[in-house]
């Protein structure tokens, strides 16, 4: 009797993803905006429904690549973010064909079960003298123990979206504004633009970044590597790899000394520098209180 060689496409089990990202429940639980992303990559991560840091940090770089729109520049900045706040995604798992340890490698071989015994066997034994013990089997459905690790993840908070007068587009790749009955107000010529905040747009420009009021007119040059939006009344900014803050004349109120810092939040952010978070206060920022 022949067989015919065919390949058979049967359904694939899907890989259930246990990994879970070791950082405290309070850390996970945070929304992205806490990271002080770019506008930009914060809408590519929501628009997916990944609008929490535990979200974030559950996937790898491919999973990510993955996110409509998401390029290896917005991963880039995302991942070096994170790295500024002491986090990091989900790392490449190792590959399939890569060899593995002996089972008893490290153990004592007489420790190692020479009887005939089948291994089903071991198992009905040891639910026996459980049982005899007082202790009740449980055997949960797949569905039970999808339902018990829903219960066991961070609770994520609705983020409430305040809709803007402007909404962004997009012509031959430049970014612009019109407002909501579809009218052109800022022509599509940036490569990058955020929301604005605080009636300021951060934007970029031949690669450098600055801020332009809802006409359209440069309030901020277009001198920075780095910026995120304005936040009661002060934006981080970066030249090279350090950070500052600038307020809407942009006046400098530090020194560009730090590695990374967060949007102003009751007069105060916290800055990085030398591996060491600290609290910055606006009225006092050359008084810092080093806390990690």
């Amino acid at each position: 009797m022949s067989y015919n060689n065919k390949k058979f496409k049967g359904n694939k089990k899907k890989v259930e993803d246990n990994y879970c990202p070791p950082y405290s429940q309070e850390v996970l639980s945070k929304s992205i905006d806490t990271l002080n992303l770019p506008e930009e990559i914060s809408e590519k991560l929501k628009a997916a429904k990944i609008d929490t840091i535990f979200a974030v940090l559950k996937l790898d770089q491919k999973a990510l690549l993955h996110v409509n729109k998401f390029n290896k520049k917005n991963l880039f900045v995302l991942e070096k973010q994170l790295k500024s706040n002491g986090l990091a995604i989900k790392p490449l798992e190792e590959l399939k064909n890569s060899p593995k340890q002996p089972l008893f490698q490290n153990q004592d071989k007489s420790k190692q079960n020479t009887s005939n015994q089948k291994p089903w066997q071991n198992v009905t034994d040891n639910r026996s003298r459980l049982k005899e013990k007082g202790f009740k089997e449980t055997i949960l459905t797949e569905a039970q123990e999808r339902e018990e690790k829903e219960k066991s993840r961070p609770k994520q908070k609705p983020i409430e979206e305040v809709k803007d007068i402007y909404l962004k587009i997009n012509k031959n790749g430049k970014w612009g504004f019109e407002d909501r009955s579809g009218n052109e107000v800022i022509p599509p010529e940036y490569e990058e633009a955020f929301n604005f905040k605080e009636d300021l747009c951060c934007v970029m420009k031949d690669e450098k970044y600055g801020f332009i009021d809802r006409k359209g007119v440069i309030v901020i040059p277009f001198e920075y590597d780095l910026a995120s939006s304005f936040s009661e009344g002060y934006a981080c900014v970066f030249r090279g790899d350090k950070c500052a803050y600038i307020d809407k004349e942009n006046n400098l109120i530090t020194p560009f000394i730090y590695d990374a810092g967060t949007a102003v939040e009751n007069n105060q952010s916290r800055v990085k520098k030398d591996d060491k978070w600290g609290e910055l206060h606006m009225d006092s920022p050359n008084e810092v209180r080093w806390i990690i």
